[in-house]
């Protein structure tokens, strides 16, 4: 019986990690953040797609809601969207995401970064190289554009114009990292969760450059706080990230 007992959790471990979507690199530490782990990427297609058997039947497939593209929808399946940033994602989608992670890693809890988490990552990454001392930006954290940082940008961000990929999301991490952390210009706005202030609630972080109203190009890496946003809005160009904390390791957060 006892061996039993063993090959069967041995096969539901192996079971297991075949399905679970991150690996070891996929979460980096911030050092002045303690345990507190932050996804080097935004979710994926293919990460999604792993876990949804363990999500309500609400958020198995985003991409196939009112308000995303059709193509989005149609491609979302293909072999070639696995690594692509998972769009259509709303607030509740986000919490039944990190609810299914929470199941099948018990390493580990699972949830949104908080806005002033989301905000601290992108302080920390204007504050290394090669954006230390390079750019310029306001308290509101729009950057001044100069030569220097389109540049910059050429290697490690996204331009988001009349481009149809806007939508369907590129595929991870193909510019340059910062900290070990890609896409932090794009490649999608990225939700938060804000429990302060007038903003309570769910807030979106951007990162892309694109079109403003007056025909400049306008850069927004997060404004203090995000931007409050309905958590039930559905759109294309709206995905996450996951922070994670060692099980055991004191996160008040931990229950939103």
């Amino acid at each position: 019986m006892g061996y039993v007992l063993i090959l069967f959790l041995a096969f539901s471990s192996l079971s297991w990690a075949d399905k679970f979507p991150f690996g070891n690199r996929d979460f980096l530490k911030i050092p002045a953040w303690g345990d507190i782990e932050i996804q080097t990427s935004e979710i994926t297609f293919r990460q999604w797609r792993d876990l949804r058997e363990y999500m309500p039947r609400r958020s198995r497939t985003p991409w196939a809601k009112e308000g995303c593209e059709m193509t989005t929808m149609i491609k979302a399946a293909l072999s070639n969207y696995n690594n692509r940033a998972m769009g259509c994602v709303n607030g509740q989608h986000a919490k039944d995401l990190a609810q299914a992670l929470n199941r099948t890693d018990r390493r580990y809890i699972y949830r949104l970064p908080t806005s002033e988490e989301m905000t601290a990552l992108r302080l920390s990454v204007l504050a290394a190289k090669p954006f230390k001392g390079q750019i310029e930006y306001d308290q509101s954290l729009n950057v001044k554009i100069t030569e220097h940082f389109l540049k910059l940008l050429e290697d490690f961000g996204w331009f988001h114009f009349n481009d149809e990929s806007f939508f369907e999301g590129f595929e991870v991490c193909r510019k340059r990292s910062t900290l070990g952390f890609c896409d932090l210009f794009g490649n999608k706005w990225e939700w938060s969760y804000n429990e302060s202030g007038d903003s309570e609630g769910y807030e979106i972080h951007g990162g892309s450059a694109r079109d403003g109203l007056d025909g400049d190009i306008l850069v927004h890496l997060a404004t203090p706080g995000g931007y409050p946003m309905d958590g039930n809005e559905i759109a294309p160009e709206n995905g996450i990230r996951m922070v994670r904390i060692p099980m055991g390791w004191p996160d008040e957060k931990a229950d939103q």
